[in-house]
């Protein structure tokens, strides 16, 4: 019994082994074959083929033909950092990206506020600047029963020396962890006593 067990978890390995990525774009940039890291991705619930990628300094991106083609979104927004990606499980024209990389390395940025966008990622307004400027959001979540009830996990923005990231912002200081919003991110308060 043993002998067929070990047989099967190392035919299962070997199967997962086995796996290739497939590279789905955006197409390179910069010096050589790569586009930097990844630090968030939502998909839309309602299709399947859109989604969004938030890049560690490289904005917001969207394809809407499950990653064959890319679009770039926030170019124009005052920091290419993000963090955390959520869309709206009941109206996905409604996106929220929270910038700021949630990594805690020196080549991290900080954030400049959550990002929103009511038409599918085409214009944005930013929401929370003097909430959470040069601090970095790690996730955000939409309270599927009431969707402007937002909850944001923010973190400093890391590094070594303590807070290189955060390069003398200002607020980098600022508080940190778990802030809730009722009017869909335009007001936050923190949680001081822990999740409801």
């Amino acid at each position: 019994m043993k002998r067929l067990a070990i047989c099967a978890i190392l035919a299962i390995s070997g199967a997962c082994f086995a796996q290739k990525a497939t590279e789905l774009g955006p197409a390179p940039i910069g010096n050589g074959s790569y586009t930097g890291r990844v630090a968030a991705i939502a998909c839309d619930p309602t299709n399947a083929s859109r989604f969004y990628v938030g890049g560690a300094d490289g904005g917001v991106w969207r394809t809407l033909d499950g990653g064959a083609t890319w679009k770039p979104l926030t170019d124009f927004m005052p920091t290419t950092a993000i963090g955390a990606l959520a869309v709206d499980p009941t109206n996905p024209q409604v996106i929220y990206a929270g910038s700021g990389e949630a990594n805690y390395a020196n080549h991290s940025r900080y954030g400049l506020g959550l990002y929103k966008s009511t038409d599918g990622g085409d214009t944005w307004s930013v929401l929370g600047a003097g909430t959470f400027a040069g601090r970095c959001f790690s996730k955000i979540v939409i309270d599927p029963s009431n969707t402007q009830v937002l909850y944001a996990s923010i973190t400093p923005a890391g590094g070594f020396p303590e807070k290189a990231a955060a390069k003398g912002h200002p607020q980098a200081n600022g508080p940190i962890g778990v802030f809730k919003s009722t009017d869909g991110g335009v007001s936050w308060g923190q949680l001081t006593s822990g999740l409801p």
